[in-house]
């Protein structure tokens, strides 16, 4: 008779099978979660780039006689950026920017610009 025969291998191979499931059910769920961690930060590293670009872009669209209240949109390979001139002083500007990427991602900020020297001089993040 072989020992095999009467059931003594099943009992730890069964535990060895189950420990085995575990080990893959954690890992799978800690692959699911780095997944979905790496998408949210491409979409914000996407959408912060593109408030980038449109501050870099605002001596083209912030010249001339504009007023308060007025709105734009900049279009861009990886999304758009919706702007709108919150406040106006003699020479400075207070303009929101929201982004949306293709990503997903979604970004507010506000900076103010000076037109007399064609450049933002404060930065705020929301």
């Amino acid at each position: 008779m072989v020992k095999g025969d009467g059931g003594y291998v099943y009992f730890p191979v069964l535990i060895v099978m189950a420990l085995f499931l575990a080990l893959i059910g954690t890992e799978c769920n800690e692959w699911l979660t780095e997944k979905k961690f790496t998408k949210e930060m491409e979409g914000k590293l996407q959408t912060n780039h593109l408030l980038s670009l449109a501050v870099s872009d605002s001596g083209t669209y912030l010249n001339g006689d504009l007023g308060v209240g007025q709105d734009g949109l900049l279009y861009y390979e990886n999304g758009d950026v919706y702007f709108r001139i919150e406040e106006k002083s003699d020479d400075i500007l207070r303009v929101l920017l929201y982004a949306s990427g293709k990503k997903g991602g979604k970004a507010e900020a506000a900076f103010r610009y000076s037109l007399q020297e064609s450049k933002m001089i404060q930065w705020v993040e929301k």
